[in-house]
């Protein structure tokens, strides 16, 4: 809560610090959820990192990263 209201005043902007205050709470509520299951702790974080670099490769695929002009 502290942190979201940091970004709040920092931002100057309620609407990004809730944004903020929500993401943080979803990643708290996963990091927990792989805590108490510790019997599929492993099998859920592997999938959870397939699923947020499948999310990332997705993203950035038609990102230019060397810069080149070629249409």
């Amino acid at each position: 809560m502290l942190l979201s209201i940091y970004v709040a005043g920092m931002l100057h902007s309620s609407r990004q610090g809730a944004v903020f205050f929500g993401a943080i709470a979803l990643l708290y509520g996963v990091l927990f959820s792989l805590l108490a299951a510790e019997d599929y702790a492993l099998l859920m974080g592997a999938t959870l990192v397939f699923a947020v670099l499948s999310l990332i490769m997705m993203l950035t695929r038609k990102f230019n990263w060397y810069g080149n002009n070629e249409d």
